[in-house]
């Protein structure tokens, strides 16, 4: 997981239905930037940070922060990328964080696109937020996050002169375009998000309009956040195949942002240590995901300590959530009951019909997160069954293609994609993604 987060923001680069996150557009437009851009960080591109209002899970309004990227010599943005960052736990590695930055893969992004920006938010609990909880894939309440974040970087780059509308004058290419979106992993649930909250009638033309949303790339995205861990489940049964989880630490992660954000609901009336086996509260792994300090390695690291290495479903739900002689759902619990109608109201898969156009990433060797989410959206009555708007795109064609013509400037050992774990996943999602002639090009 660190190899993503790292991948990510080296290339600088959830939703329930849309009627659950119904704000008031009429307050958006408080926003402030951080001077001028500063912070180079190659030969292409700096950055400034922005700060905005949006909403948390419980509809309060909160001041958020994102790293916006531009060209060194920026004069006109034809182009923005909304960038929507994988899991994180550890605060400095959200995109206003201090996590390092390479030149190097960062001018293969901007030889795409000389009149490009990148916007990347920090997503509600991260950055200027870090006190608050993170709604992890309440994907409605993060996609509102995201655009709110992306309507007040177009503000702001309007402000400083760089972007304009109307129509297009070839001498002075003075005219700004489309917007595109773009994520993996979490980030890759949180891109179809914006894509559905763009297309919601809880959307504004006026906000439409601004933005022009072009086209969404997802990668291995946890787009139903219930068929994640029902699949979690099958594998780790202990008559089945008995195996631990990747990150374990995924799993308070979704039901703490399901009791925070829901918790008007059923959510409220349960606790959160509940749902967890006793080892696993008294390692105090939900005390340390709270401190925003620890990365997705040192806490899955904690998590087989504490539990001398086991780390299937059983392992860490209680008695409450999983039936502990055949890893099983104990259907019969209130704490369940309570979690799924949580994770169904998340479900990105179904419940609305994509119009612009949308491309899928996944590896089929993924633990982390399941391939049964790519297969959910082109199941019949999910948004991608007969909507050629909705496509797959080969990974094994573009990567080999990209390999075979680019490698000397990829700079990246190849990868065996049929045996790809989900960091390897995120570092061919990315490069084959810049290096692809889906990337729009300016």
């Amino acid at each position: 997981m660190k190899r993503i987060i790292y991948l990510f923001i080296l290339l600088t680069l959830t939703t329930q239905n849309a009627a659950g996150f119904d704000i008031d557009w009429s307050s958006f437009g408080d926003w402030f930037s951080q001077g001028t851009p500063h912070g180079a960080w190659s030969n292409e591109s700096t950055s400034f940070t922005i700060y905005y209002d949006s909403y948390d899970g419980q509809k309060n309004k909160v001041r958020l922060s994102a790293r916006v990227y531009v060209p060194q010599s920026v004069s006109n943005i034809r182009h923005i990328i909304l960038s929507c960052h994988p899991t994180v736990t550890e605060n400095r590695a959200a995109p206003t964080g201090n996590a390092p930055l390479d030149g190097e893969i960062s001018r293969m992004y901007f030889s795409y696109g000389k009149q490009t920006a990148v916007v990347c938010p920090d997503y509600c609990g991260y950055g200027v937020s870090a006190h608050l909880q993170h709604p992890y894939l309440i994907s409605d309440v993060t996609a509102r996050n995201c655009i709110d974040g992306l309507l007040a970087a177009i503000e702001d780059m309007e402000t400083r002169g760089w972007i304009s509308y109307g129509k297009w004058d070839a001498a002075l290419n003075r005219d700004f375009s489309d917007t595109s979106i773009v994520g993996y992993s979490q980030g890759g649930a949180t891109a179809l998000a914006c894509a559905k909250y763009l297309e919601s009638y809880l959307c504004p033309q006026w906000v439409k309009d601004k933005i022009k949303l072009w086209q969404t790339t997802c990668g291995d995205g946890p787009y139903s956040p219930l068929a994640t861990v029902e699949q979690y489940l099958k594998w780790g049964m202990p008559k089945g195949d008995n195996k631990n989880l990747e990150y374990a630490c995924v799993l308070p992660l979704i039901v703490a942002a399901a009791k925070e954000a829901y918790g008007e609901g059923c959510m409220r009336t349960v606790k959160l240590e509940d749902y967890f086996s006793e080892a696993f509260n008294k390692a105090g792994i939900i005390d340390l995901i709270k401190t925003k300090s620890f990365d997705t390695d040192v806490l899955d690291k904690k998590i087989s300590e504490a539990m001398d290495t086991h780390k299937r479903p059983v392992d860490v739900f209680s008695d409450k959530i999983i039936n502990p002689d055949d890893g099983t759902f104990n259907t019969t619990t209130k704490e369940y009951k309570c979690l799924m109608r949580a994770l169904k109201m998340a479900d990105l898969t179904v419940g609305w019909t994509p119009t612009h156009p949308i491309q899928f990433f996944h590896f089929k060797s993924d633990r982390t997160v399941p391939y049964c989410n790519f297969e959910k959206i082109f199941e019949e009555g999910h948004i991608g069954y007969n909507n050629s708007k909705v496509t797959k795109v080969d990974i094994k064609d573009a990567y080999n293609a990209l390999w075979d013509q680019e490698k000397k400037e990829a700079e990246i050992d190849k990868v065996d994609l049929d045996n790809c774990n989900h960091g390897d996943g995120g570092t061919v999602f990315y490069t084959t993604y810049m290096f692809t002639s889906k990337v729009r090009k300016y």
